[in-house]
């Protein structure tokens, strides 16, 4: 049974940001959605909502975390975080860009 987890950050009423997925089994956990404000980005913000989200799921029992992402995007941020890459498909999107996925263990 699926189940969706996620964190939000607020300050003085207004969104700033959120990280969100699923559980597609007891161990492991798929990150659908990770987004800031742009003048949020580079502050640690996203580290601390991925970090808080990855604390909640190990609680629950979720041993393994993992996203798919843009390598224009965000790779260096996740790696930053613990992840490793463990497929690169290359040429993925029409700009060239390749698609990364990347996991970490909990």
């Amino acid at each position: 049974m699926q189940s969706r987890h996620g964190c939000a950050i607020m300050k003085d009423g207004r969104f700033l940001g959120c990280v969100s997925g699923l559980t597609n089994s007891d161990k492991w956990f798929y990150i659908s959605d990770l987004w800031l404000e742009k003048e949020c980005r580079g502050k640690g913000i996203g580290a601390m909502l991925v970090k808080r989200l990855e604390d909640t799921l190990s609680g629950i029992g979720v041993k393994y975390i993992y996203t798919w992402t843009a390598g224009y995007e965000a790779p260096p941020f996740y790696t930053k975080q613990g992840y490793q890459i463990f497929c690169e498909q290359e040429n993925f999107f029409p700009t060239g860009h390749s698609r990364f996925g990347l996991r970490k263990n909990l």
